[in-house]
């Protein structure tokens, strides 16, 4: 056969062979990403708080479980000093016997002799936490430590506690004090157990609860200020180094517990929200809600980079994952006022040559796909109750006839707040996040003012490798109660204030911003969040090879160390890791805090891409908790349009599951590289514009002499009478010329003066 008539040969070169070459390169290494050891998805509730249980077990450190022990022989010991005999059981009792024992209790508390104080403390604290020494069960115990803490708010014990706060910190700061974290355990278990208590109750004690509600948001501490002020200044004091003594855990514990009950929870700032809505004329926002199975997203490969085999067990694995999903919006789409203004100024400008400024509804001379696009973006129109506060106060601070110093301000526990930490609001936020910074495992150890670890390492040198081990897990457990509690603290007053009112929010919200809560929080985030959060601090994992005792190891954590429970580990817990709730917790917590810092603000959403949060973002993705997977994707999304079209191209997964999963704004062009509400030179423009709104409503709203507020704040007064009461000083050339003034100005104008004043 010649030459000629030899079939043609395939291309082994050439520039599109070596762009195939590069494609299949890079569909391989997105199929080797794709295909590395998959984590489970982590079946996780996100609610306000934990079980009660755990809640209580959270303020104890595992030092402390030998103290549980002290606690039942104090009440031990009150009861034979009563002549009771040794059957007298707490169980059995009625509530007479029951209130004998409290009021001798309470009379002990204010003894002279503080041995009685701290015998009659510990007696009041093993009563609280539901008499353990007479239970067998977890369910049991809780049934009487709710119903016993209902007792002791009703017979005083919670207020007296709250009265003797002031002499505990002052005997703290000078190193005399022995009760007060006694005290804090009593003040925690009766808030815990009252205010989140979620059970049908009887009706003697729903008022009761009612009545608790009430007296935590109102000033009851000493001082007459309201206990989460009284609290947030011992935060203060602790991080200025004044109280170094104090367990700081347990005073965020409890300032988070107390903002919780007394504000209310996610149930709560809904009705408030709602409600809110209603009393300003807008209309209730209901989101058509779907539930589709989500699946995480697999892209498709071509059909020569794949063999027949790879391609078969693909769809294997499908359909043993289950049904592919048939929706993918999860929520109504919403469009804001300045989305519609930005579109008819867009489309006039275009059409007609020519803008309207504040007409939003005229459509004359507009081609008729723009006018049926205007109609679909006014369905879904979205007015939010902060839009609406700003407009408002706009009103109240530009209107000339308005006295604005008459501004109703509702007397509700939130109102209480703000202005209480109003004056030092810079200064509490400032300390929680000093906080938050040194017990993030980020974190290199530094020399600080404060110690938040002093409670769990103990003074002398554990004798024992056990010993160290669990001093060790301990102290990992108290910095992420301590994370838990100052992430929980923050996102609820930023979702409070939100509602009471949007100036609130965003003082709250700069005072953060200014004191770097952006590159903290990613600091956190940016670690391998899938070993961080696996469960260590049970100490069955890490305590199993120096257990004695190979049947299981002992349980440090209340209630199991009162209860005798016993921890036993098997190799298939081993290999199927358990999350922990508080780490998960906090992650979401962090996550929603930066989202709402950063939602709308192209300054601080330009912040988040100078610090690269992007890679830390999707990092923290292959975490698959859904909640947590929803807020990092809304933190990604307004940075799409910042870092290029090549990230856009090899991050298609990211692009495909924000559009799944995260809420649409029509006419929002996200994934393009265009920025059209703010220029670069705008963004330090922006803040101040807000810091100055912020200033006039906080110094036209809380000020109440007239002599501190702005200028441009001051009121019109138009009262003929006070004008004219009024002592005027003119100036030396206008009484040289006063004879001049009043020729031109008076005698040559014919005015009808009572036509003038009558108008």
């Amino acid at each position: 056969m010649d030459a000629a008539e030899a079939p043609p040969q395939k291309a082994t070169t050439g520039p599109h062979i070596k762009n195939l070459s590069k494609l299949r390169e890079l569909l391989w290494a997105q199929k080797r990403e794709l295909e590395e050891p998959d984590t489970p998805e982590i079946e996780f509730t996100y609610k306000d708080t934990n079980n009660y249980l755990t809640e209580i077990g959270e303020f104890y450190c595992y030092l402390e479980h030998t103290e549980f022990l002290e606690y039942r022989l104090s009440y031990e010991e009150y009861k034979l000093s009563i002549g009771s005999d040794g059957n007298y059981l707490w169980s059995q009792s009625t509530e007479k016997e029951h209130k004998k024992v409290i009021l001798r209790l309470l009379d002990d508390l204010d003894s002279a002799d503080s041995g009685v104080r701290d015998s009659s403390c510990r007696a009041l604290l093993y009563i609280a936490l539901g008499v353990y020494g007479e239970c067998n069960t977890e369910e049991v115990l809780e049934k009487w430590a709710i119903d016993n803490c209902f007792l002791l708010y009703k017979y005083q014990v919670f207020q007296a506690c709250i009265h003797n706060l002031g002499r505990e910190i002052d005997a703290v700061f000078y190193g005399e004090d022995q009760t007060s974290d006694i005290t804090y355990d009593i003040r925690i278990s009766i808030i815990v157990s009252i205010g989140n208590n979620e059970n049908q109750l009887e009706s003697h004690n729903q008022v009761l609860k009612d009545n608790f509600l009430y007296e935590l948001g109102r000033p009851i501490s000493p001082g007459n200020e309201i206990l989460a002020k009284t609290l947030f200044e011992i935060i203060l004091k602790f991080c200025s180094g004044s109280l170094g003594e104090i367990s700081i855990k347990k005073t965020l514990l409890l300032l988070w517990k107390t903002i919780l009950v007394s504000l209310g929870g996610t149930d709560k700032l809904h009705q408030l929200n709602q409600e809110a809505r209603r009393a300003a004329n807008l209309e209730e926002w209901k989101d058509d809600k779907t539930l589709p199975n989500i699946l995480p997203l697999k892209p498709q490969f071509p059909s020569f980079l794949m063999s027949s085999a790879d391609a078969l067990a693909d769809v294997r694995k499908t359909e043993e994952r289950g049904k592919f999903p048939n929706k993918a919006l999860l929520l109504k789409p919403k469009v804001r006022q300045i989305d519609i203004d930005n579109f008819l100024e867009k489309a006039r400008l275009k059409f007609l040559g020519y803008t309207l400024n504040g007409d939003n509804s005229t459509d004359a001379g507009l081609p008729t796909s723009i006018i049926e696009g205007l109609k679909v973006l006014k369905l879904y129109l979205y007015v939010s109750l902060g839009e609406w506060q700003l407009k408002n106060e706009q009103k109240l601070t530009h209107n000339a006839n308005q006295n604005i110093f008459k501004d109703e301000v509702t007397d509700n526990p939130t109102e209480i707040l703000y202005q209480s930490i109003l004056p030092k609001i810079q200064q509490y936020m400032i300390a929680l996040l000093k906080i938050l910074l040194v017990a993030s495992p980020t974190t290199k150890s530094k020399s600080e003012s404060f110690n938040i670890i002093y409670e769990v390492v103990p003074k002398v040198s554990p004798p024992t490798m056990r010993q160290t081990l669990k001093v060790a897990v301990d102290a990992e457990r108290h910095k992420e109660i301590i994370i838990e509690a100052v992430s929980a603290l923050i996102l609820l007053l930023l979702k409070h204030f939100k509602v009471n009112h949007i100036l609130q929010f965003e003082h709250m919200a700069q005072n953060l911003v200014f004191a770097n809560c952006i590159p903290l929080i990613l600091k956190h985030l940016n670690q391998n969040l899938i070993e961080v959060l696996t469960v260590k601090d049970s100490c069955a994992n890490l305590l199993t090879n120096v257990t004695i005792d190979p049947s299981g190891t002992e349980n440090l954590e209340f209630p199991a160390c009162v209860l005798n429970s016993v921890n036993v580990s098997s190799p298939d817990d081993r290999d199927n890791p358990v999350y922990s709730w508080r780490g998960i917790f906090s992650c979401i917590n962090l996550a929603r805090i930066l989202q709402k810092l950063t939602k709308w603000k192209p300054s601080r959403i330009m912040m988040l891409v100078v610090f690269k949060s992007v890679p830390i973002l999707k990092r923290a993705l292959k975490l698959k908790e859904e909640t947590l997977q929803l807020y990092l994707l809304k933190l990604i999304k307004p940075q799409t349009r910042f870092l290029g079209r090549n990230w856009r191209k090899s991050n298609m997964k990211v692009i495909s599951m924000i559009y799944q999963r995260v809420r649409h704004h029509l006419n929002d062009d996200w994934v393009y590289g265009v920025d059209q509400d703010s220029h670069p030179w705008g963004y330090q423009v922006e803040e101040n514009n807000l810091k100055a709104q912020i200033e006039r409503f906080n110094n036209r709203r809380y000020t109440d002499t007239k002599v501190e507020v702005l200028p441009e704040c001051l009121p019109y007064d138009n009262n003929l009478i006070s004008v004219l009461a009024k002592e005027v000083h003119f100036a030396d050339s206008f009484k040289k010329h006063y004879d001049e003034w009043l020729d031109n100005e008076v005698y040559q104008r014919n005015l009808n003066w009572d036509s003038l004043l009558t108008s």
